[in-house]
């Protein structure tokens, strides 16, 4: 039993990193259609001194981009292994307060 278990884990893990990479390229996806359509957005009908202002979203998102890779996509079978092990530890808790009555 302990190994079907090890080997659910094992593929729950790698299923969650597979959809972290997913979402990912959906965000990225989204962060280049919509900030080229911005960029031409700006470029034509913004004056050329107020050009520069074009960028700062650009930056921001960039940025929400690599703490969504950073703290979701870097991190996702730590983050299932941890998540196990904290089920394993309420399980082990409801087990002994039941043995206990």
């Amino acid at each position: 039993m302990a190994e079907n278990l090890d080997q659910f884990n094992k593929l729950f893990r790698q299923s969650q990193e597979e959809e972290q990479d997913t979402l990912l390229g959906i965000h990225i996806l989204f962060y280049v259609a919509i900030n080229t359509l911005w960029v031409i957005l700006n470029m034509v009908y913004i004056p050329k001194k107020f050009r520069w202002m074009t960028y700062y979203p650009l930056v921001g998102w960039g940025l929400v981009l690599f703490a969504h890779w950073w703290f979701f996509v870097r991190v996702a079978g730590s983050l299932c292994e941890r998540r196990e092990q904290e089920a394993q530890e309420e399980l082990r808790s409801q087990v002994s307060s039941v043995s206990i009555q």
